[in-house]
């Protein structure tokens, strides 16, 4: 999916810079731009990581035998002395 999502990626930043050089630079502008555009580029990097990390977590949870053998429950019942709460 990354590598698919690379191409319009590249087309599209091919594209800005091109509109970019187009127009006349001036003042602090464009450095401030360039900063906060790296700035979401890394931001978005981090949580994609930490949603790939989440998500092999949640496989490894589910996946995972916790030794629970769900034939052998013990279940009470007749016992509603032992339900209720002494006031």
């Amino acid at each position: 999916m990354l590598f698919v999502g690379l191409i319009p990626f590249r087309w599209l930043s091919r594209l800005a810079v091109r509109n970019l050089s187009k127009r006349k630079i001036t003042g602090g502008q464009p450095m401030f731009r360039r900063m906060a555009v790296t700035l979401q580029l890394g931001i978005s990097l981090i949580l994609i990581v930490a949603a790939l990390v989440l998500m092999m977590q949640m496989r490894f949870v589910n996946r995972k035998d916790l030794g629970f053998d769900s034939t052998e429950v013990i279940q009470l019942s007749g016992l509603p002395f032992a339900m209720q709460k002494d006031v």
